[in-house]
């Protein structure tokens, strides 16, 4: 599930997209739309768009309506959430994935404290079919931060048994190579 905004610009940079119809991987690039009262889906471009804020403040809105969207269409064993300006490895991410060490786990990221609530850190995370799930009916209203909200959610509110690991992405440039993604929080490449 790839998060974007209807005018952004960055999804032609990710070239990795396009690796993924060679792996058989379902995707969605999914935006807001808040004057429309049902999704629409091309899967052609593989774009959904929600019936959802499309900014910034909007995001738990718009994630929520994306694990929804996502989980009815597809219906999948697992959700990686990834913001537009993340750069994925498919080939690291697919070792990842067949891993049963790592992937016993059902809310994977990079774990950070704040507000009393550890979360996996925002541009990207893993959730299993387990904590997709869980997420269906999250609070979106905790703080105007998603991340924050799903954290919230798994440790506070829904308390279902899911299980954390981190260290699933990179902010540093240098560590690209070595992690699964790398993050391009400072617009380096893009």
């Amino acid at each position: 599930m790839i998060v974007s905004h209807t005018s952004s610009t960055r999804l032609s940079k990710l070239k990795w997209i396009a690796e993924l119809a060679n792996c058989d991987i379902d995707y969605v690039i999914i935006t807001g739309n808040p004057t429309i009262s049902y999704p629409t889906y091309d899967a052609k471009t593989h774009t959904a768009v929600l019936p959802c804020p499309d900014d910034y403040r909007g995001l738990p809105d718009k994630i929520k309506a994306g694990f929804q969207f996502v989980e009815k269409t597809f219906s999948p064993s697992f959700v990686c959430k990834v913001d537009d300006d993340v750069f994925v490895d498919i080939g690291k991410f697919l070792e990842w994935q067949a891993d049963p060490k790592t992937t016993k786990y059902d809310y994977v990221g990079k774990v950070v404290y704040v507000f009393e609530t550890s979360y996996c850190g925002g541009p990207m995370y893993y959730v299993s079919r387990k904590a997709l799930l869980a997420l269906q009916d999250i609070d979106t209203t905790f703080h105007t931060a998603e991340d924050i909200c799903v954290g919230n959610w798994f440790a506070k509110t829904c308390k279902t048994g899911i299980t954390w690991c981190f260290s699933l992405y990179t902010d540093f440039i240098e560590e690209r190579d070595i992690h699964v993604a790398y993050h391009d929080r400072n617009k380096q490449l893009l």
